[in-house]
């Protein structure tokens, strides 16, 4: 179980993840932030990484279930993105 400071940490790190996506738009593409996060996530050590992709897939997992009243023309494509992607059997170990 989540502990509160776990996810005040979690929810803010999504808060930043937005405010960087938002205010980067006129300067830094998706493909350049991609970049960095994708070097930053190499930095750490392998097993950390494949946890880290791990959580991703389940939050694309968890993103394809968005009820039908929280998805407009803003996000519709990602939505439907995820649900093709959450087809595909994924298993990631700790090792």
């Amino acid at each position: 179980m989540l502990s509160n400071e776990n996810i005040e940490k979690i929810e803010q790190m999504v808060l930043d993840m937005g405010k960087i996506c938002n205010g980067a738009s006129s300067r830094l593409t998706q493909e350049e932030i991609a970049e960095v996060i994708a070097n930053q996530m190499l930095l750490e050590h392998n097993t950390i990484e494949q946890l880290m992709i791990g959580v991703i897939q389940k939050t694309i997992c968890k993103l394809s279930e968005t009820e039908s009243w929280r998805v407009d023309a803003r996000n519709e494509a990602s939505i439907e993105w995820c649900k093709k992607v959450s087809q595909i059997d994924a298993h990631f170990p700790f090792i």
